[in-house]
């Protein structure tokens, strides 16, 4: 069962195929031997793996929730929907344009 990270800045946590592709995609392309080339991929995934625990980013704050795939599209609509009225004051103005 896999569970959706939901990072503070709407940026998802990747799985380990597509962060290791999205990272090292030029040095795994450089990579001309088809087993060492395999071996890299391996290796970095193994990694990810030991270094990315997305239940301990929740518990650091670094993240917001844990969300299970089935329930995504309702918690992401109500995200956006929550900041589709949000509204941002502008700071006033110190030299203001005046026409000319």
């Amino acid at each position: 069962d896999v569970c959706i990270a939901l990072p503070t800045a709407q940026i998802a946590v990747m799985g380990p195929e597509a962060a290791v592709n999205a990272v090292y995609s030029n040095k795994i392309e450089a990579i001309e031997d088809p087993k060492e080339k395999i071996a890299f991929v391996q290796a970095k995934h193994k990694e990810y793996k030991e270094e990315i625990d997305i239940y301990k980013m929740a518990s650091e704050l670094i993240i917001d929730e844990i969300v299970a795939p089935s329930d995504l599209r309702n918690v992401l609509a109500d995200r956006f929907r929550f900041y589709s009225t949000k509204e941002l004051p502008l700071p006033p103005k110190k030299h203001p344009v005046y026409p000319v």
